[in-house]
C-alpha cells in the first residue's frame, strides 16, 4: 500500500508524519472554505500548520494584510467568499531563508493508476522565496519533489505533480 503525505488546491509545503486514517475517495478537493481564519494549528480535514517552523500559514478570505503582497480573492470565487492560505509578506521579509509548513492527511493513491496533484498558488512581491511540495511516501521524505521561486506576478498560477 502507497501513503502519501500532500497537499491540495493551494501550493503549500508539506511535511509528513503518518496520520491514522487516510482519504481513499478521489477525486479530492481541499477549497479550505471550513478553515478558521486567522488560525493555526490543527485545521478541519485532518490538514495541519506546524507549529515550530520559522513562519506560519494564516487562513483568509478577504486579502493578505500587507499591501501590494497577495490576493485579494482566492482563486475559485475570485472574490471575498472562498479561502486560502498565506505566509505574510512583512514576517517572510523580516526573517528571509525561513519555513512555513503546512501539512496535509494521508492520501491511500492505491486505486489511483495515474495521481496527481494540482493545486492554485499566488506568488507576487519583490521579496518571495521558494515554494515547494515535499511528499512522505511510506514514511520516505521527498523534499523539493516540485518547487517555484520568485516573484510570479499578479494572478493565481496552477501547479501540477505526477504522483505515480
Amino acid at each position: 500500500m502507497i501513503k502519501r503525505t500532500l497537499l491540495s488546491c493551494l501550493a503549500l509545503a508539506t511535511f509528513g508524519m503518518v496520520h491514522a486514517q487516510c482519504v481513499t475517495s478521489f477525486p479530492s478537493n481541499e477549497g479550505f472554505t471550513s478553515f478558521p481564519v486567522a488560525t493555526t494549528g490543527t485545521l478541519a480535514n485532518n490538514w495541519s500548520i506546524l507549529t515550530g517552523d520559522d513562519l506560519e500559514w494564516w487562513g483568509d478570505d478577504d486579502g493578505t494584510p500587507t499591501a501590494d503582497s497577495g490576493p485579494i480573492g482566492d482563486h475559485t470565487t475570485l472574490n471575498t467568499s472562498g479561502r486560502y492560505l498565506y505566509v505574510s509578506a512583512a514576517s517572510a521579509v523580516a526573517t528571509p531563508a525561513k519555513t512555513a509548513i503546512v501539512q496535509s492527511p494521508c492520501y491511500n493513491l492505491t486505486s489511483l493508476t495515474t495521481p496527481y496533484l494540482t493545486f492554485w498558488y499566488h506568488m507576487d512581491g519583490d521579496q518571495q522565496g521558494t515554494l515547494a511540495v515535499d511528499l512522505n511516501v511510506n514514511g520516505s521524505i521527498i523534499s523539493n519533489a516540485w518547487t517555484v521561486s520568485g516573484a510570479q506576478g499578479h494572478r493565481w498560477k496552477q501547479g501540477w505533480l505526477n504522483l505515480a
